[in-house]
């Protein structure tokens, strides 16, 4: 028999359980299958392993052609490009995630009929929850334990969360530019001319680039004293979203920073009254590889109502569109991932003129962050920059591969790790202390930093050999993952930059995130911990080396041991081809001619 139910029915669902049934959670929030795990044990646990990202590759593709089929029938691209959907990152949205889901569902159902075992499969969404019900009704190998009514629910706390939320949002933007506005008094920096002969970083309102007189990009690094020392004057326009506590900061620089918040209208604030509503050619068509998606398809629009990206997007274009008509720059350049908000500047500055845009790819291009990736025929429709720098080599032939325009993508190097590379020497990890360091780095995800920390507590008890520290990512600060102080205290908590602290580790434990790349090419011991639940938007995503120890959850005692014994008998060290592999050193002579500057006597 397999038992099908929603999470919070485990205490009805446990009555009905025989004691050899095994059971597995399909959800993002792991706390949850902790409250599974302590009602039906643990023990009794499927693990799926590494079936989900099977299938996530398996449909990839179809995905993608899905996307772009729905998108080339969009009469208004403005608002088919300002949502979450059309980006097709798992960042953005759950859509792709849900689906694989549901296929590995079906593939359970049918697997375990055959054999003629029992399984019981916790669901967190409602919505896939009852689009199974309805594939499967009437299936006497199938019981399905769950309240329908609960999507009735759902569909009202999504519609008031939306409307809620968009008040806020035109609320906190009316009072950012107020309070903007009383700190600039009129002004414009001083480099702002109409000769268009400046450089415009767009640039991000976050605290620790505000920590002492002058703005430091965490994200370019020296890239505007790289263009200053050639002659460039550089300006920033201020992403329009910021922390309010940070304006009086910001109006300090004003001489260098132009907040894009300043250019915003009363009358932009209207467009928070606009939903997300696409035109469906027909119900056909919203089915991937044969599988109907119609149910999640309309979860997706909801989701999208409750939130308020797509709003916030059609007021940045006005606002984007007004700052290119002023012809303060006569090149922009904007930190490239495919989102949005680069989709909504990328039309705004073609319908505005006059501007020439830069993406600088400068990050890791992750296997499955599909803003990267296309469907069939979609790279002739897609909004991209006039050119594409990229920070290494790796990233360049993959989006080569993917058919990116050659004539866009240029080899620029990599700003943003120039400590990486700025020493041929081999790194090496000497163990200076009686106990080995290991930093446990997490990502910008709630859920999976919650579910790191948490794991890392449940597995790991003998501090006698390691010392653990935990750096969380600048924009979810600790705080936010509601743990208990006294379940981390014997963790050291850091909050400085990784290449600040790279000497003070001998191994990383990291999920999706650039962090575990830096480590490992700065000669660290990487352990990449692995989830069941989460499509695999690792940066070391089909990559292997030695120096990479790879684990699911219940491993991961006997791999923190085994990298333990490692560094102890083997110190490693940095391999330079390697590091060369995944980013390159800055090309002056690329960046100058992308800006359409004379190369002759390069200043580096």
């Amino acid at each position: 028999m397999i038992f099908i139910s929603l999470f919070d029915k485990v205490e009805k669902t446990k009555k009905l359980l025989s004691d050899d049934t095994k059971w597995c959670y399909l959800g993002k929030d792991t706390c949850k299958q902790e409250i599974i795990s302590n009602i039906l044990s643990k023990e009794r646990r499927f693990y799926l392993k590494d079936r989900l990202n099977k299938i996530a590759e398996e449909f990839s593709q179809p995905y993608l052609n899905f996307v772009f089929t729905l998108g080339r029938h969009q009469v208004n691209q403005l608002t088919w490009w300002a949502s979450r959907f059309a980006s097709k990152s798992p960042y953005q949205t759950d859509f792709y995630l849900l689906f694989c889901y549901k296929i590995l569902v079906d593939r359970f159902i049918d697997e375990y009929v055959k054999k003629q075992q029992n399984i019981c499969i916790f669901i967190e969404d409602i919505w896939l929850f009852l689009d199974i019900e309805t594939r499967y009704k009437g299936n006497e190998d199938v019981l399905f334990i769950g309240n329908y009514s609960k999507i009735y629910i759902n569909t009202l706390q999504l519609i008031c969360r939306g409307i809620v939320f968009r008040i806020l949002l035109a609320g906190r933007l009316f009072v950012l530019r107020l309070i903007t506005f009383y700190y600039y008094r009129n002004r414009k920096p001083t480099l702002a001319e109409q000769d268009c002969k400046t450089v415009g970083i767009i640039s991000y309102g976050e605290k620790r680039a505000l920590t002492s007189n002058k703005f430091e990009d965490p994200y370019t690094g020296e890239l505007s004293s790289f263009l200053e020392r050639n002659n460039i004057k550089v300006i920033r326009p201020l992403f329009a979203l910021f922390p309010i506590s940070l304006s009086k900061k910001i109006g300090k620089l004003w001489e260098s920073i132009w907040p894009l918040i300043l250019d915003v209208r009363v009358f932009d604030l209207l467009q928070v009254l606009k939903c997300w509503n696409p035109d469906v050619p027909s119900k056909e068509d919203l089915a991937i590889g044969g599988v109907s998606v119609r149910r999640l398809f309309k979860r997706e629009i909801l989701d999208e109502f409750s939130k308020t990206g797509f709003n916030f997007y059609l007021i940045l274009y006005r606002i984007m569109k007004r700052f290119f008509g002023k012809k303060w720059c006569c090149s922009i350049i904007y930190l490239f991932e495919n989102q949005p908000f680069e989709k909504i500047i990328c039309i705004a500055a073609r319908d505005a003129g006059g501007v020439k845009l830069i993406g600088y790819q400068h990050s890791s291009v992750f296997r499955f962050i599909f803003s990267y990736f296309f469907g069939e025929g979609e790279k002739e429709f897609v909004p991209l920059p006039d050119k594409i720098i990229t920070n290494g080599n790796n990233a360049f032939n993959l989006l080569k591969r993917e058919g990116y325009p050659l004539e866009k993508i240029e080899l620029g190097g990599a700003w943003r790790y120039t400590y990486l590379l700025d020493s041929i020497e081999r790194r090496v990890n000497y163990i200076s202390n009686s106990k080995i360091n290991l930093l446990v780095i997490l990502p910008v995800d709630k859920y999976i930093s919650r579910f790191i920390v948490k794991t890392v507590i449940q597995y790991y008890s003998d501090s006698s050999k390691v010392k653990f520290m935990i750096k969380p990512h600048p924009l979810m600060p600790i705080e936010r993952l509601e743990i208990k102080k006294e379940e981390i205290e014997a963790f050291e908590l850091i909050n400085k930059p990784l290449c600040d602290i790279i000497d003070k580790y001998h191994i990383a434990l990291y999920c999706n995130t650039t962090a575990g790349v830096e480590s490992l090419l700065y000669g660290k011991i990487v352990i990449r911990l692995l989830l069941e639940n989460y499509i695999d938007i690792d940066p070391f995503a089909g990559f292997d080396a030695p120096e990479i120890i790879k684990c699911y959850e219940e491993e991961l005692a006997e791999k923190i041991e085994e990298a333990v014994k490692r560094i102890q008998n083997h110190p490693v060290s940095n391999d330079a081809t390697q590091s060369e592999r995944f980013f390159s050193k800055i090309i002056p002579e690329v960046w100058l001619r992308v800006l359409d500057y004379q190369v002759s006597a390069v200043k580096t």
